[in-house]
């Protein structure tokens, strides 16, 4: 694994991303087909499988993620699997697709992650099923809760690896001005683009990144960045997926 800072020198990451999200922390394991949209992006450069970040289905073609996540790849270097729960073994539900293009928000910036989102094409569209259905975005009318759930195969410990099977985990939603206070040295800005969440005991971590955050039947945000996993007095960041609605229905028309 290349250290942050070397990252930051290469310009392949911006500052935030030292502390970027990782695992979930505190969570437990989701049943087979409790979350459909849930998807895995793994890298396939090397010849295997290795499970790098989160998505969520929107369409049958489409695909959400976090721009942080896809801002090194080309389409070729990945593949989305759809459908996924145990990443250990073939469950028989698993639709994997190879990506057609990668769109990023075009004001994406790398170093501070403001609008930290983007799409990924699909080359062959998924066949919807028990295991495998598209989100529903949040409008910005949506009152936000004050508990979302995050669910992804990120790793349950800061130093930790992702994990096998689909985690999820209850997050309480911090305030701005509380959230501001905590972030304020690490490039948060607070704003309708970003909602903060999480605690010590419930979390994100590696491999959770552009993992959706939902609550109800709706998708709330996106898994972006925070100052390590699960550490006292610090949220989470995510993006809020309402505020970029109309660019994402647009992008996928």
């Amino acid at each position: 694994m290349i250290l942050p800072a070397v990252l930051i020198l290469l310009g392949l990451v911006g500052p935030a991303l030292m502390f970027q999200n990782a695992s979930i922390i505190g969570g437990d394991e989701a049943l087979p087909g409790e979350f459909p949209y849930v998807t895995s992006l793994i890298d396939v450069r090397f010849g295997t499988k290795i499970h790098f970040c989160g998505g969520a289905v929107y369409k049958d073609c489409w695909v959400i993620t976090a721009a942080h996540c896809v801002h090194t790849f080309t389409a070729s270097d990945i593949k989305v699997v759809a459908g996924e729960h145990d990443r250990s073994r073939d469950e028989g539900f698993e639709q994997y697709r190879k990506v057609e293009s990668i769109t990023k928000h075009p004001h994406y910036n790398a170093n501070t992650m403001d609008n930290d989102i983007a799409l990924i094409k699909l080359a062959t569209a998924l066949h919807f099923d028990d295991y495998v259905q598209p989100i529903t975005l949040a409008e910005e009318t949506d009152p936000l809760p004050q508990e979302f759930t995050l669910v992804g195969w990120g790793s349950n410990t800061e130093e930790g690896d992702p994990v096998d099977i689909l985690h999820k985990v209850a997050v309480p939603r911090w305030n701005e001005a509380d959230c501001l206070d905590a972030l304020k040295d690490h490039y948060y800005s607070p704003g309708k683009e970003s909602i903060c969440a999480g605690s010590e005991q419930a979390d994100g971590c590696l491999g959770d990144d552009g993992g959706p955050l939902v609550a109800g039947n709706k998708a709330f945000g996106l898994a972006s960045w925070s100052v390590g996993c699960g550490r006292p007095d610090t949220p989470a960041v995510y993006t809020a997926l309402s505020t970029y609605k109309a660019w994402i229905e647009e992008a996928t028309n």
